[in-house]
């Protein structure tokens, strides 16, 4: 793009080009120069912007890669901070390049019709040109054939010498279309310097027409560089993105590492204190141990002395209740009243018993004369009756087997 705008400027600026004599066209020539020292200047501090944001990038990258995992989260975000501006200055930049560009353009298709416009009017001088041309070969055909005329009117008045006057005349007409013949020729020159002065002006808006084109070309190219920078911008944003979410998981699973240390180190001291406990248990349970050894021997000394000692008094206690049992005479008062009690209420209940049992076989009889007065004949009344004096009172297998029911 430099050697582009330094060649374009080296084409204005060049001595043999010709300059337009029109001012409007001087006045276009210098705005083209103009748009031409902006248009380098904005590629100047594009390409200065694009530099600083890849010099940028790399030390982003470079710190990043010296941190590693254990960079903090503050020199991140100033560096996001930092890329955030730099994609603002390019962004606003390409649209600096992008407007430029579409009054490049602009001017390119004002320039093209103008271009256009001078064409026509150069077709249009050419044809005229071509028809005076043709007045003027027309106007000194019609001089010669004057001057012949006027010669012949001469050597026929010199012949006859009554025309001099018609020879005076046709002089004079023949001057006459000299001096017409001269303004022709005089018109014919300026319509060729004029002609000329347009096709150099067409030739000069041809130059800065290819000029505008291949600047404009350039400006569009610059516009996708820009493109491509924001597209690239965009990328290192999400790459920023990414690099602090690795951080931020990067600094949880640091947090976690020194939780899980200080649990080690608890663990351990809790386990040293469980060592020196577990070496103490061990000391009184081989102390408890050997107590329980001397309890054990002690005890079983002592079972084998309660064995001993159960045993005699076992047989004393037998012998002792033998012989109070075997005699009334030595039970206590008390023990034998209570005795005697106990065998009368028992003799009492004994009797109360049989008594029961009467009484009860007595109901039994009552209840079962009544079931056979209710469902057998009178004569069959009569004959249980009497049955039932001589025997025993009927048991309930037996009413049953006869069909009553108590």
């Amino acid at each position: 793009m430099d050697k582009f705008l330094g060649a374009f400027q080296g084409v204005l600026k060049n001595p043999g080009v010709p300059v337009p004599s029109d001012p409007q066209s001087r006045q276009k020539v210098a705005a083209l120069e103009s748009e031409v020292d902006s248009l380098g200047k904005q590629v100047t501090e594009l390409k200065a912007a694009l530099a600083k944001a890849q010099q940028a990038a790399q030390q982003a990258a470079a710190q990043g890669r010296r941190r590693g995992p254990d960079g903090g989260k503050a020199g991140a975000d100033k560096e996001k901070a930092a890329l955030q501006d730099m994609v603002l200055e390019l962004q606003e930049a390409a649209r600096d390049q992008a407007r430029a560009a579409s009054r490049a353009e602009a001017r390119a298709t004002r320039l093209e019709g103008e271009l256009k416009a001078l064409q026509a009017q150069h077709r249009t001088l050419v044809k005229e040109h071509g028809a005076l041309q043709t007045a003027l070969k027309d106007a000194q055909a019609a001089a010669e054939s004057a001057a012949a005329a006027t010669s012949a009117r001469a050597a026929a008045a010199a012949a006859a010498g009554e025309e001099v006057r018609l020879a005076v005349e046709a002089r004079e007409e023949a001057a006459e279309a000299r001096k017409a013949a001269a303004e022709l020729r005089s018109k014919l020159d300026v319509a060729e310097a004029h002609l000329a002065r347009l096709e150099t002006d067409l030739q000069l808006s041809l130059s800065r027409e290819a000029a505008a084109a291949a600047a404009l070309r350039e400006a569009e190219a610059v516009a996708g560089r820009c493109d491509e920078l924001a597209a690239s911008n965009l990328q290192l944003s999400q790459r920023l993105t990414e690099s602090r979410a690795e951080l931020e998981v990067a600094a949880y699973y640091k947090k976690v590492c020194g939780e899980l240390s200080d649990a080690k180190a608890r663990l351990q001291e809790e386990l040293m204190a469980v060592a020196s406990l577990l070496t103490a248990s061990e000391a009184k349970a081989a102390d408890t141990a050997a107590r329980l050894a001397a309890a054990e021997e002690q005890a079983c000394s002592a079972d084998a002395r309660a064995r001993a000692a159960e045993a005699s008094v076992s047989s004393e206690v037998e012998r002792r209740v033998h012989t109070i049992l075997s005699s009334r005479a030595l039970w206590p008062a008390e023990l034998r009243e209570e005795v005697e009690a106990a065998e009368g209420r028992a003799a009492e209940a004994a009797a109360a018993v049989v008594e029961a049992k009467r009484r009860a076989a007595e109901a039994e009889a009552a209840r079962a004369r009544e079931a056979l007065r209710a469902r057998a004949t009178p004569d069959e009344f009569q004959a249980l009756q009497k049955l039932l004096r001589t025997s025993v009172p009927p048991s309930r297998q037996m009413l049953s087997a006869l069909g009553l029911k108590l």
